[in-house]
């Protein structure tokens, strides 16, 4: 089974056009979030004699739930997760007179003990995230998905559980017990899905309950995740 260590650089904020950790506010995603799902910050510092690093994200339709995993190593075989949640763009409201209550992400962190990493190392394992990932699939931000990006012992990685594999996924209760936020996964609501072209040219892509909703599509190749904004 593979060794896993892992690190995760620091967050720029909210002007920088490039990400190096967690997107923490939802106004940076146009930005920042096709990055961060990529993993062009850990791509950019894999190589040999680099630290390992890990991310999963659960795109749970985009604009209503996502949630972000990033981990960090620390002493003894343990490491640091931090932990983000979105709750959808309608949610960007001016509460309490801060709007940053409204858009900034729930946020938490946690010590995960060695045990803990060497449990989600073989859950990780049972859920072929080291094999090949499935070129050619595009994950869309309307849909339900996970995706996970790493390097590890110096090679970058990529994998990505579109909701025809999401029975593949055996890491998802792991994150839910260390997740310090506390808060259930968002079930899996799949729903017909209409076509892309569709939704560039409905510019508010029916959807009046999602005020500022962003819409995205990423193309899965061997080592990639590229994504491009829909609106």
């Amino acid at each position: 089974m593979k060794k896993l260590t892992l690190a995760v650089a620091i967050c720029l904020g909210l002007a920088a056009c490039k990400t190096t950790g967690p997107v923490d506010n939802r106004f940076s995603h146009r930005w920042q979030w096709l990055g961060y799902l990529a993993g062009d910050d850990i791509r950019e510092l894999c190589g040999l004699g680099s630290q390992d690093r890990l991310r999963l994200i659960y795109n749970a339709d985009f604009n209503k739930e996502t949630r972000t995993y990033d981990f960090v190593a620390s002493s003894g075989g343990g490491a640091d997760l931090t932990s983000q949640r979105w709750v959808g763009s309608a949610s960007i409201l001016i509460t309490g007179g801060n709007i940053n209550d409204g858009i900034d992400a729930q946020s938490a962190v946690a010590r995960v003990d060695a045990s803990g990493m060497a449990e989600l190392v073989g859950l990780l394992d049972y859920s072929d995230f080291y094999g090949p990932p499935p070129v050619g699939t595009t994950l869309r931000s309307d849909d339900f998905f996970w995706s996970g990006v790493a390097c590890l012992d110096g090679e970058f990685h990529i994998q990505a559980y579109p909701r025809t594999k999401l029975n593949q996924v055996e890491f998802a209760g792991f994150l839910e017990i260390h997740d310090p936020l506390r808060v259930p996964l968002p079930p899996v609501v799949l729903k017909d899905l209409p076509a892309l072209s569709a939704l560039r040219q409905q510019g508010s892509f029916d959807n009046s309950d999602l005020p500022g909703a962003l819409y995205y599509a990423a193309e899965v190749t061997e080592q990639a995740i590229s994504g491009r904004w829909l609106n």
